[in-house]
This record gives structure tokens, C-alpha cells and sequence, in this order.
């Protein structure tokens, strides 16, 4: 990597990045912090929410990483790769998570296939 300054495109990655992960982290929270007994709505609304911030970042970041012409972009996406994979693990091992999840009825698989 160079010495100069970061480049414009770098910078608004940056920016973005920012973004990405403080939206992942929020969802993240939200779902660590559902009340015991939160309906099947609540739960798998904010799943779902974690899930496309989640999403969002990765995806983006892996294509970047993969074909921007821009090393400082590159280098930006693997660590955003890495930063968000921690907070999907998180996620996994979460035991208020899964508390809310294995709390579900059956009846709300029906509802997570919509």
C-alpha cells in the first residue's frame, strides 16, 4: 500500500463501511436484547433485519475485495469481510438468541418462509 494519502474512492468506502457494520451491530443488539416471550413477529422481523444489514455489508465487501482496481478499497472490503463474519458468529452464539429462537411455536417456521 502506498504512502500518500487515502484515495477518494478508499474514503467513501470507509464511509460506507462505517455504516454497514454500526447497522449489523445495531440489529445485533436489538436481537440480544428482545424481551423474554417477544412474539414470533418481533423475533424473526428483527432476525430478518440482522440478517439483510448483515448481508448487505458482506456481499458488497466480497465483491470489492475481489475486483476494484483500488488496493486501499480491497484491503478496506477484507477487513469489513472479517469485521462482519465476527458479528455473525456473535450472532451464533448468542444465548439470548437463541433463547428467543428455541421460545418460538412451531407455527412460526410457517412464518419464516413467507
Amino acid at each position: 500500500m502506498s504512502t500518500s494519502a487515502t484515495s477518494q474512492p478508499a474514503q467513501a468506502y470507509q464511509k460506507q463501511t462505517r455504516q454497514q457494520l454500526q447497522a449489523a451491530t445495531d440489529a445485533f443488539a436489538i436481537l440480544q436484547d428482545l424481551p423474554a416471550g417477544a412474539g414470533a413477529d418481533v423475533v424473526l422481523e428483527a432476525l430478518q433485519a440482522f440478517g439483510i444489514a448483515l448481508d448487505a455489508g458482506i456481499n458488497q465487501a466480497g465483491l470489492l475485495r475481489a475486483v476494484s482496481p483500488d488496493a486501499e478499497v480491497r484491503e478496506q472490503a477484507s477487513q469489513t469481510e472479517q469485521a462482519l463474519s465476527k458479528v455473525a458468529t456473535d450472532v451464533g452464539l448468542s444465548q439470548p438468541i437463541y433463547a428467543a429462537l428455541s421460545g418460538l411455536p412451531p407455527q412460526a417456521d410457517a412464518k419464516a418462509q413467507r
